[in-house]
């Protein structure tokens, strides 16, 4: 079984990282082009705009189980955690990205099914991954990404190596820097 912080260490998020909070809109965009999860996905977490920025990594990221502890969030996201269909944690990140140009590598990790906070994803959940350049890659794709004060963003549009095609695309706007 994964656990919730296995699902980091893959996605290279356990390191000192800098949260930075959200001023305007933070939004996600999911496109699943085949497969049993098929379809759009919008989410617009009520979390802060979760901008991870570290000397190793640019990322955005949503998570179902911190939409739990937000009150009139709390019901629909405890009920989404139980259901295999639905889109429950997205994780994008960039590792070693100067701010310039494309990122010549990229990390994408969607998750649908249950999870729990101790467990991370549980029996029937449903794991998409891709990482682009680097030593192993997984997958393949694009990403496109702008860091600035007025705009933070994460593009990526690809496939999984079982040929699940995605396209994601998350933004912040004016984020605190």
């Amino acid at each position: 079984m994964i656990s919730r912080l296995s699902l980091l260490i893959a996605a290279g998020l356990v390191c000192p990282v800098t949260l930075v909070a959200q001023q305007d809109a933070y939004s996600i965009e999911l496109v699943v082009g085949n497969g049993p999860h098929a379809g759009t996905y919008r989410v617009s977490p009520s979390q802060p705009c979760n901008h991870i920025v570290n000397d190793e990594h640019m990322g955005l990221y949503f998570d179902q189980l911190v939409e739990t502890a937000v009150p009139d969030r709390a019901a629909a996201a405890t009920k989404s955690l139980r259901d295999p269909k639905a889109l429950n944690a997205i994780v994008m990140t960039v590792p070693n990205w100067n701010g310039k140009g494309a990122p010549s590598a990229g990390r994408i990790v969607v998750l649908f099914g249950p999870q729990s906070r101790d467990d991370g994803p549980l029996k029937g959940s449903t794991i998409y991954e891709v990482s682009t350049g680097g030593k192993e890659p997984d997958g393949s794709g694009t990403f496109t990404a702008s860091d600035s004060k007025k705009l933070v963003s994460i593009e990526f549009e690809g496939q999984t190596a079982r040929g699940i095609k995605l396209r994601l695309k998350g933004s912040c706007t004016n984020p605190v820097i």
